[in-house]
């Protein structure tokens, strides 16, 4: 069993028990059914479909049917292949159906054990990327940091006007 601990916001409003942060989104969603808490399941179903466009959903799916293709190529059995990854049958099954939850580390031990690790590093080669490649790389800030909201000192331009 996994713990859990809510953040201060959270404790302060009673909500001390479920399966994550509903701010940051600590846990996987897929343990919704398995829980009593007050925090209600159809806002994290709701977040859960607003933080994915159609678009990313769409191809994180495609990307999870190329990995099955590609395993069922090799004939390797799911137990095989999500043993030779290090995770569990059910991680690979999240993987090939495109679940948005499964983390990077995964499909990088999926395409090492497929003999296609260094096509993860071709995702964003700088080298391809048309946008980076017009900017000087040299000139880029070590840190972009959000920029302060402007804050109007002495009369509002509503008073100014006659």
């Amino acid at each position: 069993m996994r713990s859990w601990v809510p953040h201060a916001r959270q404790q302060a409003a009673g909500r001390t028990g479920g399966p994550g942060c509903i701010e940051c989104m600590s846990w996987s969603l897929y343990s919704k059914y398995s829980w009593q808490s007050s925090i209600r399941t159809d806002i994290l179903i709701f977040m859960s479909e607003r933080l994915y466009p159609p678009s990313v959903q769409r191809t994180l799916r495609e990307f999870g049917r190329n990995i099955r293709i590609a395993r069922k190529k090799r004939r390797m059995p799911v137990a095989d292949f999500a043993e030779r990854m290090g995770v569990s049958q059910g991680t690979l099954v999240r993987l090939e159906q495109g679940e948005p939850g499964v983390g990077v580390g995964v499909v990088a031990m999926a395409l090492l054990v497929l003999g296609e690790l260094r096509r993860l590093g071709d995702i964003l080669d700088v080298s391809r990327d048309d946008t980076g490649l017009m900017l000087d790389v040299d000139s880029l800030p070590q840190r972009i940091r959000r920029p302060k909201p402007l804050v109007l000192r002495g009369k509002s331009p509503a008073e100014g006007k006659p």
